[in-house]
């Protein structure tokens, strides 16, 4: 009976434990759901500082920043892809693009090059565009005009840029007269110019673009009122001159990034071919020394179908011949064109300079641009 009556107890005892911890083991099971709720999953106990750090940690994640005037970058890790597509701007306000020229300013200051888009209230504007707003903001600044800036889409980058040293200053009246020449040109062509002539020489397109920026520069420290006078030394062998920035938006082909080589001065013209096919290059020149495009890969050694810009010496690698090599194309071997040896048909490709054969290729010699 004694040892019954011990067993009773002990029975007791551990049913009124039982019910002591149940509240607790609920309070534990409770703090483990919410916290899986969020992002971030911290291991529960009953220490209720848990749940608390895992719900501020979510409302850290999901805050964003409002958009501002953004610079196009060339290690940009923003995708485009995954983000709303922003309504194209009919018009703009002068202070708008006024107030966009530091950003660029401070881009070419610290990359020594133009950057490949603007972003002016949420839109992408490629170096053209911008180079449209910044003229026509010149313009009716200089005629007295506070109207809104109606934007012009879709301008082509210049053929073939190319000019002298520019050094010196140009007064209001002439820097607002070359700015006047710029805007009828890329009314008239749709395409920006090669260069500008100025009493300093010619001035080529990307220091153009820098001149005008500039100028904009100085109307955003001075209430947006035209500088005096506009300063500039620039030589044609800056790292600026040596590329022409190219930005397709989101509504162009592929909605792709990518600079275009710009071709050097090496004393003779350079010959332009026009694509047939959709795959073909965007751009290609060649002379008798270089071999420039930016193109698509045929020979699949890069692993992807984007545009590369690439610049060999036109040089048969095979048959060693000088100056032979031309741009080809022929649809229904190689859509994305090829630069051919006119003396022994050998044929590589644009981006890679691969030859097109299957065993022992030879590859085209890189230029150094």
């Amino acid at each position: 009976m004694k040892f019954k009556k011990f067993i009773y107890i002990i029975a007791i005892v551990f049913i009124l434990i039982s019910m002591s911890l149940t509240p607790i083991m609920s309070h534990a099971i409770d703090s483990i759901n919410s916290i899986e709720g969020g992002k971030n999953i911290i291991k529960a106990n009953n220490n209720k500082d848990n749940v608390v750090v895992a719900k501020a940690a979510t409302i850290t994640e999901n805050t964003s920043k409002s958009p501002t005037n953004n610079v196009g970058n060339d290690t940009s890790s923003n995708d485009d892809s995954k983000t709303k597509k922003v309504a194209k701007p009919t018009k703009l306000s002068q202070a708008k693009i006024i107030s966009a020229s530091s950003y660029v300013n401070n881009y070419v200051n610290k990359n020594k090059k133009l950057p490949k888009y603007v972003k002016i209230e949420g839109y992408k504007f490629s170096i053209p565009e911008y180079m449209y707003l910044m003229s026509k903001t010149i313009s009716l600044k200089n005629k007295k005009k506070n109207t809104s800036v109606v934007v012009k889409y879709n301008i082509k980058n210049p053929a073939y840029p190319n000019g002298n040293n520019i050094k010196g200053t140009f007064t209001k009246k002439q820097y607002a007269a070359y700015s006047k020449k710029i805007l009828n040109f890329l009314t008239r062509y749709n395409a920006a110019p090669n260069y500008v002539n100025t009493k300093l020489g010619k001035m080529q397109y990307q220091t153009a673009v820098y001149g005008l920026n500039k100028a904009l520069v100085s109307m955003k420290k001075s209430k947006n009122e035209l500088p005096k006078d506009l300063k500039l030394n620039v030589p044609k062998t800056h790292k600026m001159n040596k590329v022409v920035p190219k930005y397709f938006n989101v509504d162009s082909r592929d909605n792709l990034s990518y600079d275009i080589i710009t071709p050097p001065d090496c004393g003779e013209d350079f010959i332009s071919s026009v694509a047939k096919s959709v795959y073909a290059p965007i751009d290609v020149k060649y002379n008798s020394q270089y071999l420039i495009s930016t193109a698509r890969c045929s020979c699949g050694k890069t692993g992807d179908y984007s545009y590369h810009s690439a610049a060999f010496i036109n040089y048969c690698p095979y048959c060693k011949a000088h100056g032979t090599m031309a741009y080809y194309e022929d649809l229904r071997i190689c859509p994305e064109g090829m630069w051919q040896c006119q003396k022994c048909d050998s044929d590589y490709c644009l981006v890679t300079g691969k030859e097109h054969i299957h065993h022992n290729p030879k590859y085209l010699k890189i230029a150094n641009l």
